[in-house]
Protein backbone atom coordinates (compact mmCIF):
# COMPACT_ATOMS: atom_id res chain seq x y z
CA UNK A 1 0.00 0.00 0.00
CA UNK A 2 3.10 2.39 0.74
CA UNK A 3 4.08 1.73 -2.73
CA UNK A 4 0.76 2.70 -4.48
CA UNK A 5 0.97 6.29 -3.77
CA UNK A 6 5.20 6.76 -5.04
CA UNK A 7 3.68 4.18 -8.06
CA UNK A 8 1.05 7.29 -8.79
CA UNK A 9 3.22 9.83 -8.70
CA UNK A 10 5.59 8.74 -11.59
CA UNK A 11 3.03 7.51 -13.83
CA UNK A 12 0.74 10.96 -13.00
CA UNK A 13 2.71 12.85 -15.79
CA UNK A 14 1.13 10.03 -18.09
CA UNK A 15 -2.52 9.82 -16.37
CA UNK A 16 -3.25 13.52 -17.51
CA UNK A 17 -1.49 12.98 -20.78
CA UNK A 18 -4.48 10.30 -21.45
CA UNK A 19 -6.50 12.91 -20.22
CA UNK A 20 -5.99 15.30 -22.66
CA UNK A 21 -6.39 12.51 -25.54
CA UNK A 22 -9.66 11.43 -24.19
CA UNK A 23 -10.24 15.58 -24.44
CA UNK A 24 -9.43 14.96 -28.01
CA UNK A 25 -11.26 12.22 -29.01
CA UNK A 26 -13.93 12.20 -31.80
CA UNK A 27 -16.19 9.67 -29.33
CA UNK A 28 -16.13 9.62 -25.89
CA UNK A 29 -18.03 7.35 -23.52
CA UNK A 30 -18.79 8.11 -20.09
CA UNK A 31 -20.01 6.76 -16.93
CA UNK A 32 -20.06 6.76 -13.29
CA UNK A 33 -20.02 4.40 -10.39
CA UNK A 34 -19.76 4.90 -6.54
CA UNK A 35 -16.43 4.50 -4.73
CA UNK A 36 -15.74 4.22 -1.15
CA UNK A 37 -13.22 6.52 0.26
CA UNK A 38 -12.55 6.86 4.01
CA UNK A 39 -16.16 5.55 4.92
CA UNK A 40 -17.66 7.73 2.50
CA UNK A 41 -19.17 7.59 -0.81
CA UNK A 42 -17.82 9.46 -3.60
CA UNK A 43 -17.68 8.37 -7.34
CA UNK A 44 -15.44 7.03 -9.65
CA UNK A 45 -15.85 8.50 -13.02
CA UNK A 46 -14.54 7.21 -15.96
CA UNK A 47 -14.12 9.05 -19.78
CA UNK A 48 -13.08 7.06 -22.56
CA UNK A 49 -12.42 6.36 -25.86
CA UNK A 50 -11.19 3.70 -28.09
CA UNK A 51 -8.10 3.30 -27.16
CA UNK A 52 -7.81 5.74 -24.05
CA UNK A 53 -9.40 5.87 -20.46
CA UNK A 54 -9.34 8.53 -17.85
CA UNK A 55 -10.36 7.53 -14.17
CA UNK A 56 -11.53 10.35 -11.51
CA UNK A 57 -12.81 9.72 -7.46
CA UNK A 58 -14.49 12.95 -7.49
CA UNK A 59 -17.23 14.32 -4.71
CA UNK A 60 -19.77 14.85 -6.97
CA UNK A 61 -21.96 13.27 -9.55
CA UNK A 62 -22.79 16.20 -11.22
CA UNK A 63 -22.22 18.55 -14.67
CA UNK A 64 -19.37 19.90 -12.85
CA UNK A 65 -17.55 16.99 -12.81
CA UNK A 66 -18.08 16.61 -16.55
CA UNK A 67 -17.45 20.12 -17.54
CA UNK A 68 -14.25 20.49 -15.46
CA UNK A 69 -12.68 17.44 -17.03
CA UNK A 70 -13.87 18.96 -20.57
CA UNK A 71 -12.35 22.36 -19.88
CA UNK A 72 -13.92 24.06 -22.58
CA UNK A 73 -13.49 21.15 -25.36
CA UNK A 74 -16.32 19.81 -27.73
CA UNK A 75 -16.15 16.03 -28.36
CA UNK A 76 -17.60 15.23 -31.63
CA UNK A 77 -19.93 12.92 -29.96
CA UNK A 78 -20.61 12.47 -26.43
CA UNK A 79 -21.91 8.33 -25.46
CA UNK A 80 -23.49 7.76 -22.21
CA UNK A 81 -26.63 7.07 -20.41
CA UNK A 82 -29.79 9.00 -20.15
CA UNK A 83 -28.70 10.52 -16.83
CA UNK A 84 -29.02 14.36 -16.84
CA UNK A 85 -25.54 15.61 -16.31
CA UNK A 86 -23.87 13.07 -18.98
CA UNK A 87 -26.26 14.89 -21.17
CA UNK A 88 -25.19 18.84 -20.06
CA UNK A 89 -21.82 17.69 -21.78
CA UNK A 90 -20.99 20.16 -24.33
CA UNK A 91 -20.80 17.83 -27.39
CA UNK A 92 -21.60 18.64 -30.76
CA UNK A 93 -23.74 15.19 -30.95
CA UNK A 94 -25.11 12.66 -28.47
CA UNK A 95 -25.58 8.87 -28.81
CA UNK A 96 -27.39 7.19 -25.66
CA UNK A 97 -26.25 4.15 -24.80
CA UNK A 98 -29.33 1.45 -25.71
CA UNK A 99 -28.93 -1.47 -23.60
CA UNK A 100 -29.60 0.81 -20.45
CA UNK A 101 -32.70 1.67 -22.31
CA UNK A 102 -33.20 -1.47 -23.13
CA UNK A 103 -33.09 -2.81 -19.69
CA UNK A 104 -35.16 -0.51 -18.26
CA UNK A 105 -38.21 -1.25 -20.58
CA UNK A 106 -38.69 -4.63 -19.28
CA UNK A 107 -39.76 -2.70 -16.01
CA UNK A 108 -42.53 -0.76 -18.45
CA UNK A 109 -43.67 -4.05 -19.81
CA UNK A 110 -44.24 -5.72 -16.71
CA UNK A 111 -45.54 -2.64 -14.81
CA UNK A 112 -48.13 -1.05 -17.27
CA UNK A 113 -51.63 -2.42 -18.75
CA UNK A 114 -53.04 -1.73 -22.09
CA UNK A 115 -52.12 1.04 -24.46
CA UNK A 116 -49.20 1.99 -22.50
CA UNK A 117 -47.76 -1.69 -22.04
CA UNK A 118 -48.15 -2.22 -25.81
CA UNK A 119 -46.33 1.10 -26.27
CA UNK A 120 -43.62 0.04 -24.15
CA UNK A 121 -43.56 -3.49 -26.28
CA UNK A 122 -42.80 -1.84 -29.75
CA UNK A 123 -40.35 0.86 -28.07
CA UNK A 124 -38.74 -2.16 -27.05
CA UNK A 125 -38.35 -4.18 -30.11
CA UNK A 126 -37.65 -1.03 -32.13
CA UNK A 127 -34.45 -0.44 -30.55
CA UNK A 128 -33.54 -4.25 -30.31
CA UNK A 129 -34.16 -3.70 -34.29
CA UNK A 130 -31.05 -1.43 -33.98
CA UNK A 131 -28.25 -2.96 -32.79
CA UNK A 132 -28.33 -5.97 -35.28
CA UNK A 133 -28.90 -3.43 -37.74
CA UNK A 134 -25.93 -1.52 -36.95
CA UNK A 135 -23.86 -4.96 -37.50
CA UNK A 136 -25.55 -5.43 -40.79
CA UNK A 137 -23.88 -1.94 -41.63
CA UNK A 138 -20.31 -2.75 -40.54
CA UNK A 139 -20.68 -6.10 -42.96
CA UNK A 140 -21.48 -4.00 -45.53
CA UNK A 141 -24.62 -5.84 -46.14
CA UNK A 142 -26.63 -2.43 -45.46
CA UNK A 143 -25.48 1.09 -46.27
CA UNK A 144 -25.53 3.43 -43.84
CA UNK A 145 -28.21 5.99 -43.73
CA UNK A 146 -30.27 4.24 -46.06
CA UNK A 147 -34.00 2.93 -46.71
CA UNK A 148 -33.92 0.46 -43.76
CA UNK A 149 -32.77 3.36 -41.04
CA UNK A 150 -35.16 5.62 -42.67
CA UNK A 151 -37.75 3.07 -41.45
CA UNK A 152 -36.51 2.66 -38.44
CA UNK A 153 -36.59 6.45 -37.61
CA UNK A 154 -39.85 7.05 -39.17
CA UNK A 155 -41.09 4.22 -36.58
CA UNK A 156 -39.55 5.95 -33.73
CA UNK A 157 -41.42 9.36 -34.96
CA UNK A 158 -44.79 8.00 -34.73
CA UNK A 159 -44.08 6.32 -31.47
CA UNK A 160 -43.12 9.45 -29.62
CA UNK A 161 -45.82 11.35 -31.06
CA UNK A 162 -48.34 9.09 -29.40
CA UNK A 163 -50.66 10.03 -26.84
CA UNK A 164 -49.93 7.99 -23.21
CA UNK A 165 -51.93 8.54 -20.06
CA UNK A 166 -50.15 10.14 -17.36
CA UNK A 167 -47.25 7.93 -15.53
CA UNK A 168 -43.66 6.77 -15.88
CA UNK A 169 -44.27 5.88 -19.30
CA UNK A 170 -44.97 9.17 -20.43
CA UNK A 171 -42.26 10.94 -18.59
CA UNK A 172 -39.47 8.48 -20.25
CA UNK A 173 -41.39 9.41 -23.73
CA UNK A 174 -41.06 12.89 -23.11
CA UNK A 175 -37.00 12.46 -22.78
CA UNK A 176 -37.31 10.36 -25.53
CA UNK A 177 -38.73 13.29 -27.75
CA UNK A 178 -36.04 15.67 -25.84
CA UNK A 179 -33.08 13.36 -26.74
CA UNK A 180 -34.49 11.81 -29.82
CA UNK A 181 -31.16 11.90 -32.31
CA UNK A 182 -29.25 10.98 -29.81
CA UNK A 183 -30.75 7.41 -30.04
CA UNK A 184 -30.08 6.31 -33.41
CA UNK A 185 -27.23 8.63 -34.43
CA UNK A 186 -24.92 5.06 -34.38
CA UNK A 187 -26.55 4.72 -37.69
CA UNK A 188 -25.80 7.74 -39.26
CA UNK A 189 -21.92 7.29 -37.75
CA UNK A 190 -20.00 4.03 -38.05
CA UNK A 191 -17.70 5.29 -35.41
CA UNK A 192 -20.34 5.42 -32.64
CA UNK A 193 -20.77 2.21 -30.69
CA UNK A 194 -24.23 1.41 -29.59
CA UNK A 195 -24.01 1.37 -26.20
CA UNK A 196 -21.77 2.43 -23.34
CA UNK A 197 -20.45 -1.11 -22.54
CA UNK A 198 -17.28 0.18 -23.19
CA UNK A 199 -17.65 2.68 -19.58
CA UNK A 200 -19.11 -0.16 -18.03
CA UNK A 201 -16.38 -2.26 -18.68
CA UNK A 202 -13.95 0.32 -17.41
CA UNK A 203 -15.48 0.37 -14.30
CA UNK A 204 -16.07 -3.21 -13.76
CA UNK A 205 -12.03 -4.16 -11.97
CA UNK A 206 -13.16 -1.23 -9.45
CA UNK A 207 -16.53 -2.46 -8.30
CA UNK A 208 -14.18 -5.61 -7.36
CA UNK A 209 -11.66 -3.99 -5.70
CA UNK A 210 -14.46 -2.26 -3.54
CA UNK A 211 -16.06 -4.83 -3.14
CA UNK A 212 -12.83 -6.75 -2.21
CA UNK A 213 -10.58 -4.35 -0.41
CA UNK A 214 -13.45 -1.58 1.28
CA UNK A 215 -11.82 0.75 -0.48
CA UNK A 216 -9.51 3.60 0.27
CA UNK A 217 -8.65 5.53 2.86
CA UNK A 218 -8.00 8.97 2.27
CA UNK A 219 -8.32 11.10 -0.66
CA UNK A 220 -4.62 11.13 -1.42
CA UNK A 221 -5.16 7.33 -2.01
CA UNK A 222 -8.21 7.93 -3.97
CA UNK A 223 -6.52 10.23 -6.47
CA UNK A 224 -3.39 7.50 -6.48
CA UNK A 225 -5.81 4.71 -7.07
CA UNK A 226 -7.32 6.83 -9.82
CA UNK A 227 -3.76 7.33 -11.59
CA UNK A 228 -2.95 3.45 -11.62
CA UNK A 229 -6.73 2.82 -12.86
CA UNK A 230 -5.99 5.21 -15.83
CA UNK A 231 -2.62 3.86 -17.12
CA UNK A 232 -3.88 0.19 -16.56
CA UNK A 233 -7.11 0.48 -18.49
CA UNK A 234 -5.75 2.54 -21.23
CA UNK A 235 -3.11 -0.02 -21.72
CA UNK A 236 -5.40 -2.50 -21.74
CA UNK A 237 -7.44 -0.94 -24.51
CA UNK A 238 -4.16 -0.67 -26.58
CA UNK A 239 -3.15 -4.37 -26.29
CA UNK A 240 -0.20 -4.01 -23.53
CA UNK A 241 1.09 -5.68 -21.11
CA UNK A 242 -0.60 -3.49 -18.10
CA UNK A 243 2.55 -4.72 -15.22
CA UNK A 244 4.87 -4.14 -18.24
CA UNK A 245 3.73 -0.87 -19.05
CA UNK A 246 3.94 0.53 -15.32
CA UNK A 247 7.38 -1.12 -15.13
CA UNK A 248 8.16 0.53 -18.19
CA UNK A 249 7.20 4.07 -16.72
CA UNK A 250 9.20 2.98 -13.40
CA UNK A 251 12.28 2.00 -15.04
CA UNK A 252 12.63 5.17 -17.38
CA UNK A 253 15.78 6.93 -17.13
CA UNK A 254 15.40 10.21 -15.59
CA UNK A 255 15.90 13.34 -17.99
CA UNK A 256 19.28 14.77 -17.56
CA UNK A 257 20.10 18.62 -17.67
CA UNK A 258 22.53 19.83 -20.14
CA UNK A 259 22.64 23.33 -19.26
CA UNK A 260 26.19 23.92 -17.36
CA UNK A 261 26.33 23.97 -13.90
Amino acid sequence: MAAVPRVAAVLEPEALAIAQQVRQGGVVGADETGARVDGTQPWEWVLQTDDAAYHTIQRRRNTDVVLTFLAGVRPGVWVSALWKPQLAAPALRYQIGLAHQLRDLPYAVDGQRGYAQAWARVLRALLRAVIPLRHQQAAGRVPVGGAAVAELEATLDIMLATVLPPGWRADRQRRFCQHWTALLRLLHDPTVPPTNNASERSLRPSVLHRKVTGGVRSDAGAAAYAILRTVADTAHKRGQAVFATILAALTRPAEVSLQPA
